[in-house]
């Protein structure tokens, strides 16, 4: 049986997390973020799959907080769990950092794979041009550990320039393979350049 607001417990201890989404929507908004506060240790374990950099995880976690106060009149009681709901949010928003960063290394490898091809926004300062030729470098080295499977997809997708259906074709993969072997070759990519 559903409670109203006004009868809810008068103690912020004492509300299920339903019934704090039920008095943010209320407009009783600090129930909001008293959720958060209670769900903050699991959310930030559950983004770990997503963002393995920590400062990652707390933006994703600020930005799913600005998200789920922009649509708490989306929340359909008895649909999800206030806690579940929450969590899709968090998560959908960290996926969406993760897909930007993903975009930003495909590019960074895209012009390590063409060293002839001008860098975006080449520098002429020289401690940028070293940070460049140190990254080119890093991501030399980790390309020399990587499978030939990985090391034959970026080189044909990023050297290249070819569609994953195009590498499919050519390394007798399915497409689906060959984008995986490229989305997580940039995620392993991305987590040793930034160890």
């Amino acid at each position: 049986m559903q409670q109203t607001v006004s009868e809810l417990p008068t103690k912020s201890e004492e509300w299920s997390d339903d019934d704090l989404l039920a008095r943010a929507k209320a407009g009783e908004l600090f129930c909001v973020a008293e959720l958060f506060k209670r769900s903050r240790r699991t959310l930030l374990f559950c983004l770990k799959g997503i963002l393995p950099n920590r400062e990652d995880r707390e933006d994703a976690l600020q930005g799913g907080l600005v998200k789920v106060l922009k649509s708490l009149n989306e929340f359909k009681e008895g649909n999800n769990t206030a806690k579940a709901w929450v969590m899709k949010i968090v998560s959908n928003h960290a996926r969406d950092i993760q897909r930007k960063q993903l975009g930003r290394w495909t590019r960074k490898v895209q012009w390590i794979a063409n060293l002839d091809v001008e860098a975006p926004g080449e520098h002429t300062d020289p401690a940028i041009q070293a940070a460049d030729h140190e990254q080119r470098e890093l991501i030399s080295r980790w390309l020399a550990t990587q499978s030939p499977d990985v090391r034959q997809v970026f080189d044909l997708r990023f050297g290249e320039g070819k569609t994953f259906s195009e590498i499919s074709q050519e390394l007798g993969f399915s497409t689906t393979t060959a984008y995986r072997l490229v989305n997580q070759g940039l995620v392993t990519l991305r987590s040793s350049l930034l160890a």
